[in-house]
């Protein structure tokens, strides 16, 4: 059975932990992290179950700075791999910053198998040192993990009671807020751009052939009276633009269905759709277009 393949091991900014990458090179149930801490001997530091267990990164929080850390892990598929490669980290620095008067609170939590104990009340204060190295002390544990809640906490709240979220061709996702249908009495601009098409992938019969496009069909949700939207055609990248503007609307809520009417000829063809508002709100939701084939297309 192939072993996991270590690839890396990056320290973070403050020397507050180490995160190790690995590529799993079988279907394992169970891996081992072992580690090896210094001069000591190699001890198992954690480990995962699954079926099958798809983790390939892992952050250790329990290091120091001047100590060198070495990893190496295995999988078991009805039965323990070898061992994978051995990669060595020597963490340099200090994990502490001198602060005149700051205050961490120290929350309950659990995280890889570790856990912390719940302080509801008490602080501790870290002052101004002359030294270059700070160590703080647990009796019961013998080390002690600082979370600075200044810069590595981060909340994210939606009012989900009257929004809406939609998502990009970049992989994010948006959010709208129904309230704000203006940018502050700007009008929004919004337009929503088609591939370069020759219709080949729906009709086979328009390949290599000439075509005239008729009209567009903008199937829409009338959601506020009045809304100017412009449909436009290129033949030629973008580079012009053939255009028909509507008012369209009545604000009854229903789908309905907006002609726009052409005759444009051309082999490869891109659509657009805009709409520009300083009020309303307006919902694409289809796209048709009508048209004829014409003559073969040559290149000579």
């Amino acid at each position: 059975m192939p072993a996991p393949t270590l690839n890396s091991l990056t320290a973070a900014g403050d020397n507050s932990y180490i995160t190790v990458a690995w590529t799993n090179e079988g279907t394992y149930t169970e891996i081992e992290m072992w580690r090896k801490v210094g001069g000591s001997a190699w001890a198992e530091r954690t480990s995962w179950t699954g079926d099958p267990v798809d983790r390939e990164a892992w952050d250790d929080h329990q290091v120091s700075p001047g100590i060198t850390y070495g990893y190496k892990l295995r999988g078991y598929e009805s039965g323990w791999s070898d061992f994978s490669n051995i990669l060595y980290i020597t963490l340099t620095g200090d994990s502490y910053e001198d602060s005149e008067s700051e205050t961490i609170e120290l929350g309950e939590s659990t995280s890889d198998q570790h856990s912390f104990g719940n302080i509801s009340t008490e602080t501790i204060e870290l002052s101004e040192s002359s030294s270059d190295s700070a160590t703080l002390s647990d009796t019961t544990t013998d080390s002690i993990i600082l979370f600075d809640d200044v810069g590595d906490v981060h909340r994210l709240t939606l009012e989900t009671d009257y929004g809406y979220y939609f998502g990009g061709f970049n992989g994010k996702i948006y959010y709208e807020n129904e309230g704000y249908e203006s940018d502050d009495d700007t009008a929004i601009s919004a337009y929503w751009l088609s591939k370069e098409t020759d219709f080949a992938d729906m009709d086979s019969k328009a390949l290599s052939r000439f075509k005239t496009v008729y009209g567009i069909k903008l199937f829409y949700m009338d959601k506020t009276p009045g809304q100017r939207v412009t449909a436009s055609i290129t033949t030629d990248g973008g580079t012009t633009w053939e255009s028909r503007e509507r008012d369209i609307g009545t604000g009854d809520g229903k789908l309905k269905i907006a002609k726009f009417d052409f005759i444009k000829h051309g082999y490869i063809f891109q659509f657009k759709v805009e709409h520009n508002a300083d009020s309303g709100r307006f919902q694409w939701l289809n796209l048709e277009v009508d048209y004829a084939l014409g003559g073969e297309y040559f290149e000579i």
